[in-house]
């Protein structure tokens, strides 16, 4: 889910963190697939793609390098003329201009990879002539107009040689944590590794993997098809991640854009669309497979409301059975006055989360794996293959991703194929306290990938 405003998020790297440490927010990168690399010099000059997303990669960029533009000579009006409305009062001149200096400073910088995020955004990796590589992530409203401005460290993997130290090591900076490692065979997960007595923990957007599996049982049926096209209107706006929140009442897209966009950078408002479109579905299919706690499955404006907007009903989420929990968000106001900026506390304490076993994250994955070889889920092997802003294992055909997270939640989840094999991986990490586990949990969760097919 990601409940912060993005650009806030780069305000806290920049200025707080130094962008000393690995970090990232709903999941660690989820970008697009890969496009290719570069080594050109960070001047301005760089191989970055033609668009919106580009000129504001190239603009930063150019400020970056030791010969390009000051920092210190921003303006309040190239800074307006950049930036969203959305995320004015984040991305100021302010804050632009000692945190863009900060950055510089850690330079020169050349381009490594060049990773489209969405339809509208981009991830390119910065390496320094010394130190720590950064991810720049850049992405644009509707108009063209600075959305996100995010600077992240590139994970530190470390040196573990088992998923017992693995898990051990997460353990060090964090109440709970969960690992599953399963080899998928005949259509079912079957453990290699697991945490002992597992429970359903909080898994944040990895509940969206269960509204792909309803749509494509609804294009099955014929009740949807993927080019049907859906509308943006303030009845379904949520907020952040992604992007279609920014965009104004009436934008149109298809279902298989709202799809790509509720996978690949975790749009919460695509992912309402979809789930508006879908009806009772969602909860038919999570029943049917088994989820029953998950059921009714609140939309993410809901869970927001819920959470951090609606205090009495909150207090009695937990309780409740679910018809009481069908009437609590049936009476739910809308999100006016609700500001991400105070989505900070968690949410699972309460109940007030999406809850997953790590067998059941498994099996949404694996029944994705199975539909993506029918006519109803020809689009999948395009809307799963996302890049999660880590190295895939070597000897991979294909990484199926998606992650979540909320204030002290991060789960990381991967569906890996090299040839006749298929392997699942699952992290789970949550804390009674917000800690900084998305700085935290990516380079451990690259390590957890790199033993996977060894």
């Amino acid at each position: 889910m990601r409940p912060t405003v993005t650009a806030l998020l780069a305000v806290t790297c920049l200025v707080v963190a130094g962008c000393s440490g690995p970090g990232d927010g709903d999941e660690p990168g989820g970008a697009d697939t890969a496009t290719g690399a570069t080594d050109a010099a960070a001047s301005g000059e760089a191989e970055i793609p033609d668009g919106p997303a580009g000129d504001h990669v190239r603009w930063v960029l150019d400020l970056l390098a030791e010969d390009g533009g000051d920092p210190a000579d921003l303006t309040e009006d190239e800074v307006a003329e950049r930036v969203s409305p959305a995320v004015a009062e984040q991305l100021t001149v302010e804050v632009l201009t000692p945190a863009l200096a900060q950055v510089r400073a850690g330079g020169p910088y050349t381009v490594g990879t060049v990773v489209p995020q969405g339809s509208t955004g981009l991830q390119v990796r910065l390496e320094p002539a010394t130190g720590a590589p950064l991810q720049l992530v850049v992405a644009v409203d509707g108009d063209g107009l600075l959305s996100t401005l995010l600077f992240t460290p590139v994970p530190v993997v470390p040196d573990v040689a088992s998923y017992a130290e693995l898990e051990a090591l997460l353990a060090e900076d964090a109440d709970h944590v969960q690992l599953l490692v399963a080899d998928v065979v005949d259509g079912r997960c079957e453990p290699t590794y697991a945490t002992e007595d597992p429970v359903a923990a909080p898994s944040g957007s990895v509940f969206k993997l269960v509204v792909l599996n309803a749509l494509v049982e609804a294009v099955a049926d014929g009740d949807l098809a993927w080019d049907d096209e859906l509308t943006v209107t303030d009845e379904v706006r949520s907020l952040p991640s992604g992007e279609l929140q920014d965009r104004p009442d009436g934008t149109v897209v298809t279902v298989e854009e709202a799809a790509l966009g509720m996978i690949s950078i975790s749009d919460n408002t695509a992912t309402d669309l979809l789930m508006a479109a879908l009806g009772d579905r969602v909860d038919a299919w999570a029943t049917e497979h088994g989820l029953d706690d998950l059921v009714p499955v609140p939309t993410t404006r809901q869970l927001f409301r819920l959470g951090w907007g609606a205090p009495e009903q909150r207090a009695q989420w937990s309780a409740a059975d679910a018809e009481e929990r069908r009437a609590i968000l049936d009476a739910l106001p809308g999100l006016e006055g609700l500001d991400p900026a105070t989505v900070t506390t968690p949410g699972w304490t309460d109940g007030v989360e999406y809850f997953l076993t790590p067998a059941q994250a498994c099996g949404l994955h694996v029944a994705l794996h199975e539909a993506g070889s029918t006519p109803a889920g020809a689009p999948l092997a395009r809307i799963l293959t996302t890049n999660p802003g880590l190295e895939p294992p070597a000897g991979a055909d294909a990484v199926a991703f998606k992650g979540g997270s909320s204030p002290g939640v991060v789960a990381l989840t991967f569906l890996v194929s090299s040839g006749d094999t298929t392997r699942y991986l699952g992290v789970q990490v949550w804390d009674d306290e917000v800690v900084d586990l998305g700085v935290r949990v990516p380079g451990p969760a690259q390590a957890g990938l790199d033993l996977l097919l060894e």
